[in-house]
């Protein structure tokens, strides 16, 4: 506190996933924190003098406290150091407030968590205890979600308009839009708190929005096979994880591709016959691999001592973009199909999330946020040029997963806002 050199606590690695949120034991000999990747969120603690960063054992980690909980955050200590409240899904399908007994032993949970406040759809954040330990301050958040529009000049990539919703309504959450080969329909994710995400369709203008699955395990990911005939999609059915195939003229569904655990947001290849995706394979930190359907090994195409991920194919397939980590800040490169040395095309501090290419291969559109502003841009190709598409300037704002049309005249995404209030709660 008085300065001095700063001495890091966890490394890469140890545990898996990005390293955050911080909290000091009441007793200063722990520190409480997230790990967390695309695939988990667990809460672990480390001794707080340790020389090296130190994995907490089976007796000091809280990883029990996450498994049930779907989504889970925050973590705040009681005074005396005998409870941890904490908010998250627990066994259900409601948001609450827990309550969490903790052993001044280990710091890992002495008995089973207790809810002491529902919130219901509404999720719980933020959360501050008071120094006597008898009132606890918390956010309240709601979340709005549509899938939006923003015309797209072929000639130079500029905005022909300003962004506007296809498919509004409040109770659900849309996203990752994908468009069909012939740039006429839209496949995207349907969810809400309660419900498992579905996969619905609508016409590129937004008209004729219905849901394509009804599935009670939840599916994830829509995309489409190159025939356009065929929509894909994840699926817990039938035991483990695995991308499904839906005929639209049939309605014949069948597995494809077995899902193996460390593997993350898969992306077709323009052909239909691989697959690029995240995955933590023999690495501590996410890189992009490559899979052919017709079988043979993975392979890994990047080796990013911090993120590589999210990888998004030329309409040739000849080209992988992806988003890559560099400190507090991402940016967009890319690299041959089959690996090679990878090209960084954006600079700008803050964040570049690449989702998809213009149908020439010309450029790539990504989800930026630059001052804390979430927009849609394009960087070219060649990282010659950029644009951005979009204006949005409310700091409660993001945009997501801009998804380019065949047809070159238009580029959709998620844009969602989220509100909220502070709550004081008096413990009893």
């Amino acid at each position: 506190a008085r300065g001095g050199e700063p001495r890091q606590i966890t490394r890469a690695g140890s545990p898996p996933g990005g390293h955050g949120a911080p909290v000091w034991t009441p007793d200063g000999r722990r520190i409480v924190f997230y790990s967390y990747d695309t695939n988990m969120a667990e809460i672990w603690s480390v001794a707080a003098d340790a020389g090296d960063a130190v994995r907490a054992g089976p007796g000091g980690h809280l990883l029990q406290l996450a498994r049930n909980a779907q989504p889970f955050s925050d973590f705040v200590f009681s005074p005396d150091g005998k409870f941890a409240y904490c908010a998250g899904i627990f066994d259900g399908a409601a948001y609450g407030l827990w309550r969490v007994p903790v052993s001044p032993e280990t710091g890992g949970p002495a008995g089973d968590p207790v809810k002491i406040e529902g919130t219901g759809a509404t999720p719980i954040r933020y959360l501050s205890i008071s120094a006597d330990g008898r009132r606890i301050a918390y956010s309240t958040q709601s979340l709005t979600s549509d899938i939006w529009s923003v015309a797209v000049a072929p000639r130079d990539g500029s905005a022909a308009g300003a962004p506007f919703p296809l498919f509004e309504d409040r109770s659900l959450r849309k996203t990752n839009p994908s468009f069909s080969p012939d740039g006429r329909r839209i496949a995207f994710g349907v969810w809400r708190l309660g419900v498992p995400t579905n996969v619905w369709l609508m016409d590129a203008d937004g008209r004729n929005a219905a849901p394509l699955t009804a599935e009670q395990t939840g599916v994830a990911l829509p995309g489409w096979m190159p025939d356009g005939d065929r929509v894909t999609f994840v699926s817990a059915r039938q035991g483990g994880p695995k991308i499904w195939v839906k005929d639209l003229r049939s309605g014949e569904e069948r597995p494809v591709y077995d899902i193996d655990p460390a593997m993350s947001f898969h992306r077709f290849s323009p052909d239909g016959r691989r697959l690029a995706y995240n995955s933590r394979r023999d690495t501590d930190t996410v890189n992009v691999w490559a899979a052919s359907l017709d079988g043979g090994q993975p392979a890994r195409l990047t080796s990013d001592p911090e993120m590589a991920g999210f990888p998004c194919w030329s309409p040739d397939g000849r080209r992988i973009a992806f988003e890559f980590k560099r400190g507090a800040d991402t940016h967009v490169a890319v690299m041959p199909a089959d690996g090679g040395a990878p090209v960084q095309l954006t600079s700008a501090g803050g964040q570049s999330w690449p989702h998809s290419w213009s149908p020439d291969g010309s450029k790539i559109a990504f989800a930026g946020s630059r001052d804390g502003r979430w927009n849609v841009f394009w960087v070219a190709a060649d990282g010659r040029a950029q644009k951005q598409l979009t204006n949005f300037t409310r700091p409660n704002a993001y945009v997501r997963y801009p998804a380019w049309s065949p047809r070159g005249d238009q580029i959709v995404f998620e844009y969602a806002e989220v509100k909220g209030n502070v709550w004081v709660l008096d413990l009893k």
